[in-house]
């Protein structure tokens, strides 16, 4: 129906018209049927290029949709690998990031050391500029005081020739015209000096007494004789004065050489002072603290060119000390400068005071080596002390000895036989200290009593126990030092550090493998005795080893690292550890002469005064004349050394005594 003449109106109802597809049937098909079973007729086109259009229409989409799918396939394959990229970038530029993160973190980790190095530099140096400071003080005080001193003596001399002078009206007593107004100054007579005690036998040659007794005003029974000339200078100090600077000499720190040689300076002052000999070797004044016993490192023993070199760790002073007394004598240990010999063919043990020549002499050792020690090897690798004897009535000394080999200790006094102290242990280091002799054992935590024993009970019994190591120190890891430092005994602890599995342990820096820990015994509290640890010795500086162990100043001698402790290891000879860093260095890798097979270099000279002390404390090849950072191992090539060592093993001859069995 038509509007307005512009074609059909759509509005209205139109029939039900939907367009159908038919589609050819395949193969083996047969067409729909229709009611009542009667196959439908075949579609016919009226149109044949209908079909062939659509095909290909279809086909253009496919092949466009198909290339849209392509392109966008390669385009998300694109977009993913530059993901990729991307992911990976960010790994790398994250990776930067925390590894510049952890530099920046070392970086203020040295820089926070480094500021208290510079801290701890600076008030060293302000210490050393201070300590400076005090010392010129001090020093212009003391020059003023003499200058003060010799202008008194000298106005003094003039007063005293003056009136001289004015009495004697120019004459003298005998007649003799006197020069100047000054009377002759012959050499003064003993009984002029005074405040000594002196004994003067008929031949009239003073005879000194060898107790440091007292400086004291001497009273004479004869009549008074003329009075003394005067003598100017240094020979005429006052008595009080020169017993003021020997008692300087002797006390605390002070040496019994510079007491010598003091003595040594006039005819008066040694007049006025008593000598310094000590038949007993009991006055702990008159040993020769302080100082250690040097090796030339020329393998010759001390013993054999009967002369030791002395160092005074002190002052540094060097001394070359002939001793004829070595001669056929072994070496078998030091206490407070006192040397402990062994007589080769009749082992015989003395004490020896190197600088006044005093002996005291003990039994021999033979009748008890045949009873408990049956071991040679321990006989020429023993140990000895002198510690104050524990007899009641005995004002002397007693030399107490150990064996590395032999569980057995021995102790005696001058003029009596040695006896068995203990049995059926091992001392591992020993240390002297105040008249007695304290030690820690191999196969235990505890520090013990060795000298004088506990004499109520038996000899395995008779250890006195005066503390216990830390549970934290295991004693199949640690090893125990006994040293004296500062009048204080220090129990050293060596053990290494705490680890996980030995993966972790190969993995550690070397450096800090080795702990070391310092407790101070404290002997003074009664029987509940306790360890108090210390993280800090100052400037000093402790060598530690199995037979001897010594505490030095690294102020007195720079060349010293201070808060530290020296000691050999199995491989290394020798090792530092810094208390106050808690590392370890190796000192000895460029002065190693063999690589434990084959010579590599000659010895490398000079020694260190770290080589020295080390060798010190390691007695056993100090005796042969060797330093230890060079034959802690003596390689088997070595066939000459190892040869003259055991010919002079060979001189040590112990007598044959018959022992009688009970």
């Amino acid at each position: 129906m038509a509007t307005d003449g512009r074609g059909l109106d759509q509005s209205g109802p139109q029939p039900d018209i939907l367009p159908e597809t038919h589609a050819a049937p395949e193969a083996g098909e047969q067409p729909p049927l229709k009611e009542g079973g009667a196959s439908a007729p075949a579609v016919t086109f009226t149109n044949p290029e209908a079909p062939n259009a659509l095909v290909e229409a279809l086909q253009h989409a496919a092949i466009a949709s198909l290339l849209a799918a392509t392109a966008q396939a390669g385009e998300v394959s694109n977009l993913n690998q530059r993901l990729k990229l991307a992911d990976d970038e960010i790994d790398r530029v994250n990776k930067r990031f925390n590894e510049a993160a952890a530099e920046v973190e070392s970086l203020k980790r040295a820089l926070a050391q480094a500021k208290e190095k510079v801290k701890a530099s600076k008030a060293a140096a302000d210490k050393a500029a201070a300590d400076l400071k005090g010392e010129q003080v001090v020093r212009r005080q003391h020059e003023e005081r003499v200058t003060e001193v010799e202008q008194e003596m000298k106005d003094a001399y003039g007063r005293r020739n003056a009136r001289v002078a004015e009495s004697s009206q120019i004459h003298g007593r005998d007649g003799r015209v006197l020069r100047g107004g000054v009377l002759p100054s012959p050499r003064p007579t003993p009984a002029a000096w005074s405040g000594t005690h002196l004994i003067f036998p008929p031949g009239g040659t003073p005879s000194k007494c060898s107790a440091l007794a007292p400086l004291a005003a001497c009273k004479h029974s004869a009549p008074a004789p003329a009075p003394a000339r005067q003598i100017g200078g240094w020979v005429s100090l006052p008595t009080d004065i020169v017993g003021l600077i020997t008692c300087r000499l002797l006390a605390g720190d002070g040496d019994v050489v510079d007491y010598i040689c003091f003595r040594a300076v006039c005819f008066g002052w040694r007049t006025c002072t008593p000598a310094p000999r000590d038949p007993n070797l009991r006055d702990p004044r008159l040993r020769p603290r302080g100082w250690v016993a040097l090796c030339d490192g020329d393998a010759v023993r001390p013993d054999d060119a009967c002369e030791i070199v002395f160092f005074h760790t002190r002052t540094a002073r060097r001394l070359r000390v002939p001793l004829p007394e070595l001669r056929r004598h072994r070496i078998i240990g030091f206490t407070d400068g006192l040397v402990i010999l062994m007589h080769k063919t009749t082992t015989a043990v003395r004490v020896l005071h190197p600088f006044t020549r005093d002996v005291v002499d003990f039994q021999p050792l033979a009748t008890l080596y045949h009873q408990a020690v049956r071991h040679k090897g321990s006989l020429l690798d023993m140990n000895a002390a002198v510690c104050s004897s524990a007899a009641s009535s005995a004002d002397s000394i007693a030399v107490v000895v150990w064996f590395p080999y032999t569980d057995v200790v021995l102790a005696a006094d001058p003029g009596s036989d040695w006896e068995v102290l203990h049995r059926g242990f091992y001392v591992w280091c020993a240390l002297p200290f105040q008249g007695r002799l304290y030690a820690t054992l191999c196969c235990s935590s505890e520090i013990v009593q060795l000298y004088p024993p506990r004499r109520n009970g038996p000899q395995e019994n008779s250890l006195v126990v005066i503390a216990r190591a830390p549970h934290s120190a295991d004693r199949e890891v640690c090893n125990f030092y006994l040293v004296e430092s500062g009048g204080r005994m220090l129990l050293a602890v060596r053990q290494p550090a705490p680890y996980a599995n030995g993966a972790e342990w190969n993995a550690m820096d070397w450096s800090r493998q080795l702990v070391c820990r310092l407790y101070v015994v404290d002997l003074n509290g009664g029987q509940r005795r306790k360890l108090i640890q210390v993280k800090n010795i100052g400037d000093t500086a402790l060598f530690l080893s199995r037979d001897r162990c010594l505490s030095v100043s690294a102020r007195d001698l720079p060349s010293l690292s201070s808060n530290s402790i020296y000691l050999s290891l199995p491989s290394d000879p020798i090792v530092v550890h810094s208390l106050g860093t808690g590392l370890s260095e190796r000192l000895a890798d460029s002065c190693q002469i063999h690589d434990r097979t084959e010579r590599i270099r000659p010895s490398v000279r000079p020694f260190t005064i770290v080589d020295h002390l080390i060798t010190y404390c390691n007695p056993r090849v100090w005796s042969k004349g060797l330093m230890f950072h060079e034959y802690h191992y003596i390689p088997q090539s070595f066939e000459e050394l190892i040869k003259k060592i055991r010919a002079q093993e060979k001189e040590l001859r112990i007598p044959r005594i018959a022992v009688h069995s009970r």
